[in-house]
């Protein structure tokens, strides 16, 4: 899944990370639940406010993953939120896999 404000290719430490949480037993859900809420706390955020940069890292997670874990969200708020970031995802993947233009002249 592409999500709004993430890199489109995890690195060698993301993919560590994922092996230390898979290594630990944290469940697939309750990682899902707070990359979901992350990105929907970015991605919703205030016009007020300058915007914030781009999560460069799975680390960025890792304080939610332990939030998730102490006080789990609603599974349907969970769901909720993988459908109020669809059009993100969405229109991430669409320019993701377009392929590059070459311009002539």
């Amino acid at each position: 899944m592409y999500f709004p404000g993430t890199p489109c290719r995890a690195s060698r430490q993301d993919r560590r990370l994922a092996r230390d949480l898979y290594e630990q037993a944290v469940p697939l859900a309750a990682v899902r639940a707070a990359l979901l809420l992350g990105v929907a706390r970015r991605t919703f955020r205030s016009s007020h406010v300058c915007p914030l940069p781009s999560v460069r890292t799975l680390h960025y997670f890792v304080p939610i993953v332990e939030e998730v874990l102490h006080c789990p969200p609603e599974p349907g708020y969970v769901d909720y939120l993988a459908l109020k970031l669809r059009p993100f995802v969405d229109a991430k993947a669409t320019v993701r896999d377009k392929p590059a233009r070459l311009d002539s002249g």
